[in-house]
Order: structure tokens, then C-alpha cells, then sequence
């Protein structure tokens, strides 16, 4: 993840990708969507064994703050 410190920022960033528009968001969003229990109970007792039940909640914020963008959307399982 690369931090800016506007979108003109962005856009003038030497490896800046056209494709990649859908992908700017701001910080407020994204600490909004990474700010879920997956991430802030870290040093909680048991934090590994309740993974499997705060993911879901995690990706659905992401999903949220990805718009429907192809951008922010995860790659479907192989097999």
C-alpha cells in the first residue's frame, strides 16, 4: 500500500497505472475497513482461534469500500 497525500499526488506518481483509478482511496476509508476486530485484537488471548469467524465481517468491509471496483475485488479460489 503507498500513501499520498492527495489524488493529483497519486496521479503524478512515476509508476502511476491508469487502470488502477478504482484502487484510490482515502485513508479514512481504509482504516474504517481494516479497523474491524481481525486487526485490532491482535494481542487478545485466542486471537488465532477466531479468525475463521472475523474474517467474514473483515472482508465484507473491504468489499463495502471497494465499491464493486474489479479493483478491490478478491481473486476466486482455484480448484
Amino acid at each position: 500500500m503507498n500513501l499520498f497525500r492527495s489524488e493529483e499526488h497519486v496521479r503524478r506518481w512515476a509508476d502511476f497505472n491508469p487502470e488502477s483509478v478504482d484502487g484510490i482511496k482515502p485513508v479514512l476509508e481504509a482504516a474504517k475497513a481494516l479497523g474491524g476486530p481481525l486487526n485490532t485484537a491482535r494481542l487478545e488471548y485466542g486471537y488465532v482461534g477466531k479468525i475463521q469467524e472475523r474474517l467474514p465481517e473483515m472482508l465484507a468491509a473491504l468489499d463495502r469500500m471497494g465499491g464493486g471496483s474489479p479493483f478491490w475485488s478478491l481473486p476466486a479460489p482455484e480448484g
